[in-house]
């Protein structure tokens, strides 16, 4: 059900797409060409982006960030350059790698648009709590346990309209105590 993309330029592959199950797609040149129950659809049309066979998506991203593998970190905030703002809106769009002792269940936040800012140039944020470190999932946002982990996984998602893009994200961490 996944489509690679290869890119010639740079000899790599550098994406994978979900084309939902197409009869059949090739691309020529730039463009991505794919056929669905008889009805022929043309792809990477900036007027039509993330709309595949009628339906509109939003763009998303998913991002691992693992800096320092044997490091154990609190994940203090995030940043990225763009030309709109990315969230993590929906709850599990950000996890770790850590499993809350006191729960037994994996670190879990999210982002809401409101919650990022934009500072020189660059969108900044202070990454929220663990969901599952509380009762009430919404006061664990502000008062939970840090998000810790060997990594964290940030599922970015665009929700406006129009061309969109995300560059140099980075997630901002200091070295967890219990490493030592």
């Amino acid at each position: 059900n996944y489509a690679f993309s290869f890119n010639e330029i740079r000899n790599s592959f550098c994406s994978f797409y979900d084309y939902l199950n197409p009869d059949w797609f090739i691309c020529a040149e730039d463009v991505t060409y794919s056929w669905k129950n008889g009805n022929f659809y043309i792809h990477n049309d900036v007027a039509n982006s993330c709309k595949f066979y009628g339906i509109q998506y939003n763009p998303s991203i998913k991002l691992v960030f693992n800096d320092n593998m044997l490091v154990k970190k609190n994940m203090l905030s995030i940043g990225y350059e763009s030309n709109v703002t990315w969230a993590a809106p929906t709850l599990g769009d950000i996890y770790t790698s850590w499993t809350n002792p006191q729960t037994n269940l994996v670190q879990q936040s999210l982002l809401k648009d409101f919650d990022i800012e934009l500072d020189e140039g660059r969108y900044i944020c202070m990454l929220l709590r663990d969901v599952n470190s509380m009762t009430d999932p919404q006061e664990a946002l502000l008062d939970g346990d840090f998000m810790q982990g060997f990594f964290i996984v940030i599922n970015f998602v665009y929700s406006g309209s129009g061309f969109s893009w995300l560059y140099l994200p980075y997630v901002n961490w200091s070295v967890n105590n219990r490493n030592l």
